[in-house]
């Protein structure tokens, strides 16, 4: 996408032992996403930071393999052998995209 309107990621999570800073990690601090979001440490609070950094840092990919994906369905006759040939690898690369998100965030 190229028109972002967030701040570009990836983003990540730094816990400080009293709250959890989302933000990019750059240059070995931490710019924290304005308007800085400092959510306090507990279990489910860890849980949710881990799940926004996922959304964040995967929305392109997602974008791009659904806009990939349509195109096929769109037009599944308009096909050459080669191009058939890469339905393969997107179909490869779309179950490599959703094993990725279906991972456990790691601590």
């Amino acid at each position: 996408m190229t028109n972002t309107k967030f701040t570009p990621g990836p983003w990540a999570i730094h816990d400080n032992g009293s709250y959890l800073d989302i933000g990019v990690p750059t240059g070995g601090i931490m710019i924290p996403v304005y308007p800085t979001v400092m959510i306090g440490v507990d279990y489910e609070n860890k849980e949710n930071a881990h799940h926004i950094i996922k959304c964040v840092n995967y929305h392109d990919r997602l974008v791009e393999e659904l806009q990939i994906t349509l195109a096929l369905l769109d037009n599944p006759h308009e096909y050459t052998m080669t191009q058939a040939q890469n339905r393969i690898a997107i179909v490869s690369e779309a179950k490599t995209l959703l094993a990725e998100l279906e991972k456990e965030p790691t601590q």
